[in-house]
């Protein structure tokens, strides 16, 4: 317990924890689009008449952006630094939502969202400003802290936005929204300095060159955007089916993806501490994607019997399904050494975001033709997949007695 609260102290005492928290605020900012977004879809659905697949287009929107410069910011980052570079781009991402904000179509509010994501994929460099401010014996802990802030985020706006969508407009949710961005851009002004300097750090990645020409990395980047397929597709679409298909009101059904955030926000912290504690990082993110498998398994069980028993079972679902994304964040950050974290975090959360345009896209094609619920039990295909992969990347790092970590 004591060498926690030392870890805890580390990150929270003086400029670090000033810049753990200002890049943890721009994860919330962000994560509020991209994650509360579903929660204001049947508001949008009711305002402009759009149908499933194309309420899909408008989930789907932010992550597009977002997939268009991921690699671009990463490699900015590794070369010149994220000082500047995440105050900017969340005040352009405020710029896009606003455009949202006063769009008058649903061509005029997925635009304002691809401009959203375009910016807001900045905060890639965050999670690697939390990797260079720590060390390998508390990295897996300070970047999944940095990443609650994606939980967090997407669960006080699952809260709060159909409530001001209901008594007032969904223009003003995306205003409000717009604001959260401001308010991140001027923390991360006013607490973002370049890193400590220390001694290099020794890496896990054996290939020489470029960190993409590692296999085992391009593996666990692909197995991270498989399970996060799964984790998109079902937060996606919840709040939408547990009010049309279920009868919840707008503002429950948003309390239900609330509910699961957050609980994925605590999942989050606790497999941070539990892989830095056993000095491993693949290990714990394998046996979260295979209980992402088995808990969507007992989602599609739970819609057969009950409402109550299908809430639930969403929650878990999806808080186990994200639980394990700080994990693979840090072990890519780790494999691919601080001359390339930028590049590969980048990339990944490229794979990642694609898997979020993909995900809502093929979910609302599903519903029509296999229903609500076979479309949720086809959700944990990737997610099987995505644990196949990390087999031998995990008999791997037992092989070396842990996961790499530096001191």
């Amino acid at each position: 317990m004591s060498e926690r609260l030392r870890h805890l102290e580390d990150h929270l005492g003086g400029r670090r924890g000033a810049v753990l928290a200002a890049a943890l605020a721009a994860q919330f900012a962000a994560a509020a689009v991209y994650r509360g977004l579903p929660s204001l879809v049947p508001d949008i659905r009711a305002e402009f008449g759009i149908s499933v697949a194309e309420a899909g287009l408008v989930i789907a929107a932010p992550a597009a952006g977002n997939t268009l410069m991921l690699v671009a910011w990463g490699l900015y980052a590794d070369r010149y630094g994220q000082r500047w570079l995440l105050p900017v781009g969340m005040a352009g991402a405020a710029a896009g939502l606003a455009v949202a904000a006063l769009a008058d179509s649903f061509v005029g509010i997925v635009a304002g969202l691809l401009v959203a994501g375009f910016f807001s994929a900045v905060t890639i460099t965050g999670v690697r400003a939390a990797s260079e401010w720590s060390t390998g014996q508390n990295r897996a802990s300070a970047v999944s802290l940095v990443m609650t802030g994606i939980p967090l985020g997407g669960a006080v706006a699952a809260l709060v936005l159909p409530r001001i969508s209901s008594q007032f407009s969904t223009g003003w949710a995306f205003l409000a929204l717009a604001a959260a961005s401001a308010g991140a851009a001027l923390a991360l002004a006013l607490a973002l300095r370049s890193p400590p300097r220390r001694p290099p750090e020794p890496v896990v990645a054996t290939t020489p060159g470029s960190p993409f020409r590692d296999p085992a990395l391009r593996m666990l980047i692909a197995s991270a955007a498989l399970v996060i397929t799964t984790s998109v597709a079902l937060v996606a679409f919840l709040p939408l089916y547990f009010h049309e298909e279920r009868g919840l009101s707008t503002v429950a059904a948003g309390a239900v993806l609330a509910g699961a955030l957050l609980f994925s926000a605590v999942a989050r912290v606790i497999a941070g501490d539990w892989a830095d504690h056993i000095g491993r990082r693949l290990l714990p993110t394998f046996l979260l994607a295979a209980g992402t498998v088995a808990l969507v398994v007992l989602l599609y069980v739970a819609t057969q019997v009950s409402t109550g028993l299908a809430i639930v079972a969403a929650i878990l679902a999806v808080g186990v399904s994200f639980a394990g994304n700080g994990l693979s964040a840090t072990a890519v950050a780790e494999r691919a050494g601080r001359a390339h974290q930028g590049a590969a975090l980048s990339l990944r959360k490229t794979l990642v975001f694609f898997a979020g345009v993909v995900g809502p896209i093929a979910f609302g094609l599903l519903v029509s033709p296999v229903g609500w619920e076979g479309s949720l039990a086809l959700t944990l295909v990737p997610a099987l997949v995505g644990a196949i992969l990390l087999i031998p990347l995990v008999r791997e790092e037992g092989g070396r007695g842990g996961g790499g970590c530096a001191g």
